[in-house]
């Protein structure tokens, strides 16, 4: 499934400069920046966010946006789906795990919202904003 290393990959450029196109760095020309950001549009929402994946993006569009990748998809002692997420920043030589500081007892997991947003330590999503590769 396509990540952020396959839009490089695509543009032949490196996995830093797709990041920080994707967070409207100012040392990323416009050029660049159109192309990362076109590439990323083919992102396609999932209509059903219980049928969560791995690879699949929580994005929140703009300059600047975000993403929070959709690591692991698991199932709880309950038999709810639960889902890691990874995230990453400039420069991209730090990706990490995303802490659940809403639900600590199944931290570093989350579970799908029944009903408002995605709450995470820093950025807040809805699950219409869930993306999957075409």
């Amino acid at each position: 499934m396509p990540t952020i290393k396959e839009i490089a990959r695509r543009l032949n450029i490196s996995i830093s400069t797709v990041s920080r196109a994707l967070h409207d760095h100012h040392s990323i020309g416009l050029k660049t920046k159109m192309s990362v950001n076109k590439l990323a549009k083919e992102l396609k929402p999932v209509s059903n966010s219980n049928d969560i994946q791995p690879g699949d993006v929580f994005i929140k569009p703009g300059f600047p946006g975000h993403a929070m990748m959709v690591a692991d998809v698991a199932i709880n002692r309950e038999g709810e789906k639960i889902f890691m997420l990874v995230q990453g920043y400039m420069p991209a030589q730090d990706i990490h795990i995303v802490k659940n500081l809403e639900n600590e007892e199944i931290s570093p997991w989350y579970k799908i919202p029944a009903s408002g947003p995605l709450v995470t330590p820093e950025w807040i999503f809805d699950v219409r904003q869930l993306k999957r590769w075409q």
